[in-house]
């Protein structure tokens, strides 16, 4: 991280999405930061944090909506959570680490960063779940 100039927070993610893209930034994104400070690549000279982002648990339908930066002890603590499909997921968020870790550890980066310990994919799979990413020509979903 020694050659990070800039440390940027943007307004929203479509803003957070261009700084990624402009190649002249040389930018890399941060949320909770728990694993991203160990991988960040040298060449890196920006980097664009999304943890003041919108956060939310909220319902679609019959369907629980997470966001991408919400983090292990909202997902915890939440009532929808709690009293969506037994509660699993926020029961599987309160195994994550120590309560430190769960505070900074976001969805989208137990999703974005593969590490053994990462609780919520092995969840999301058996809840056949639908991961939606945000691109640079659109929205996919997974």
């Amino acid at each position: 991280m020694k050659n990070v100039k800039n440390y940027i927070f943007p307004a929203d993610a479509g803003e957070a999405l261009k700084m990624l893209l402009d190649k002249k930034l040389k930018s890399s994104l941060i949320a909770g930061g728990t694993l991203a400070v160990k991988s960040i690549p040298e060449t890196v000279e920006t980097l664009v944090d999304i943890s003041r982002l919108e956060k939310y648990v909220k319902m679609s339908g019959k369907n629980l909506v997470l966001g991408a930066f919400e983090t292990f002890d909202r997902l915890e603590n939440s009532r929808l959570a709690g009293n969506w499909a037994g509660g699993v997921i926020s029961k599987a968020a309160s195994k994550c680490s120590s309560q430190l870790i769960r505070n900074m550890a976001t969805v989208g980066g137990n999703i974005a960063r593969p590490n053994a310990f990462n609780v919520l994919p092995p969840v999301f799979t058996a809840l056949d779940a639908v991961v939606r990413v945000e691109t640079g020509t659109g929205q996919k979903n997974f």
